[in-house]
């Protein structure tokens, strides 16, 4: 084989792999939705696989742990959207004020099929806005400097 042929034939595996990848990721590309997103778009979403973010209809949980199988609703407003995950249950789910992520395929049901469930905690830095400040912002002291 000669050399310029071997360089041919090593560039077009390159080429290859490259679009290889380049399709892979194109494919596994999910968008991000919010639960009122979802809900109007529920014809075109069916069958498509999605991340939707939402806060958690603590009524609606319905834990399975024979069957580890989570179903629950994810809501914005007064809006919901039933999911299933079929998975452990996050030790952060129960956690009041939590948010969840879920990713998975939107059914024709409506129902998202999960095989993501990730949670999103309120950050502990924040004072909820009825609280006030921890200490009093400090005076600055008459005659000031560093004297």
């Amino acid at each position: 084989m000669t050399r310029g042929l071997r360089i041919v034939l090593a560039l077009s595996l390159v080429a290859g792999a490259i679009g290889y990848l380049f399709v892979s990721a194109a494919r596994s590309r999910v968008v991000y939705y919010t639960v009122s997103e979802t809900l109007t778009q529920l014809s075109s979403l069916e069958g498509r696989r999605i991340r939707v973010a939402g806060a958690i209809d603590r009524e609606s949980v319905d834990w399975r742990p024979g069957e580890v199988t989570l179903r629950f609703n994810l809501m914005e407003g007064g809006l919901r959207l039933p999911v299933v995950y079929r998975g452990l249950k996050p030790d952060l789910f129960d956690n009041p004020g939590v948010q969840a992520v879920v990713e998975g395929k939107l059914g024709a049901d409506g129902t998202l099929t999960a095989d993501r469930l990730l949670m999103q905690c309120p950050s502990r830095y924040e004072r909820p806005p009825d609280q006030p400040p921890p200490h009093p912002p400090t005076e600055p002291q008459p005659g000031g400097g560093t004297g």
